[in-house]
C-alpha cells in the first residue's frame, strides 16, 4: 500500500514514514503543498495524511484539490482538537481526523479503515502494478505509465475475467465492436504487445489457439 504522508514538522514527519515503512507500507514524505500535487499528479497512492498547517498554502484547498484529481481518503493531523475543527476538516473532504499527540498504531489502524471504506472495486491490484477504473490510468511501482483508451479497455476486459481466458474475438467485440469475422486482424496483436512493452512481457498470457489471460 502506498501512503503519501505530507508533514512539515521533521521529526513528526520522519517518524510516521519510519513506523508505517516498518509495517510494510510504502511511503513518499513532503512537506510542502506544491509538492503534495506534484506527487498526487505522477504516482498512485491508497491514502494521504496531511498536517493541518503546512507552509505553502491551505490544508483546506489542498484536500479539495486531492479529492477533485482523485477520489483518495485523506487523514488530517493537527493540535485543533476541538469539534467544529473537526467538522470543518470533515466539510472540506478529509476522511478522519487525528489529534497530536497521536500513537502511531493508532494512525495506521485509521489508515486501514479509511482504505477499506475506499475499496469499491475502483482499483485493481496485480503485483507492482496498479490500475484505476474509475479515472483509466495505470501506475507501476507507483509511476504513472501512459497508455491509449483501447489500451485500457484491453486491460480492463481480462482483469474483468481474471484468471480466465479472453477469446480474440470477445475482446475485439468489446473494444472495436465488430464481429468475429475480424479475428484475424492483426490490430489486436499490435495493441498486446504494445501493452507488453509498457507492463511487461508476462502481464498478458497468450493461449494459444484460445485467447489472451492475465492471473491476478
Amino acid at each position: 500500500m502506498d501512503i503519501l504522508i505530507v508533514e512539515d514538522t521533521l521529526d513528526i514527519g520522519q517518524s510516521i514514514k519510519e513506523y508505517l515503512e516498518a509495517c510494510g507500507y510504502h511511503t513518499v514524505w513532503v512537506q510542502t503543498v506544491a509538492d503534495c500535487y506534484k506527487q498526487i499528479r505522477t504516482h498512485h497512492f491508497d491514502c494521504v495524511i496531511m498536517d493541518w498547517m503546512l507552509p505553502d498554502g491551505s490544508w483546506a484547498q489542498a484536500c479539495q484539490e486531492i479529492k477533485s484529481y482523485k477520489n483518495i481518503p485523506v487523514i488530517m493531523e493537527t493540535a485543533k482538537g476541538q469539534l467544529e475543527d473537526k467538522i470543518e476538516g470533515f466539510t472540506y473532504g478529509a476522511d478522519d481526523y487525528l489529534t497530536k499527540p497521536f500513537d502511531l498504531q493508532e494512525l495506521e489502524l485509521r489508515i486501514k479503515a479509511v482504505t477499506k471504506r475506499n475499496t469499491l472495486g475502483e482499483v485493481r491490484h496485480r503485483k507492482d502494478l496498479v490500475v484505476d477504473l474509475e479515472k483509466q490510468e495505470i501506475f507501476k511501482k507507483g509511476k504513472r505509465i501512459s497508455v491509449t483508451n483501447k489500451e485500457f479497455l484491453i486491460i480492463q476486459m481480462l482483469m474483468d475475467h481474471s484468471g480466465t481466458v479472453v477469446s480474440r474475438t470477445d475482446l475485439l467485440e468489446e473494444v472495436w465492436g465488430e464481429e468475429s469475422i475480424w479475428e484475424e486482424d492483426n490490430k489486436l496483436d499490435v495493441y498486446i504487445s504494445n501493452i507488453r512493452r509498457k507492463l511487461g512481457k508476462t502481464f498478458i498470457e497468450t493461449i494459444k489457439g484460445h485467447g489472451y489471460k492475465i492471473s491476478m
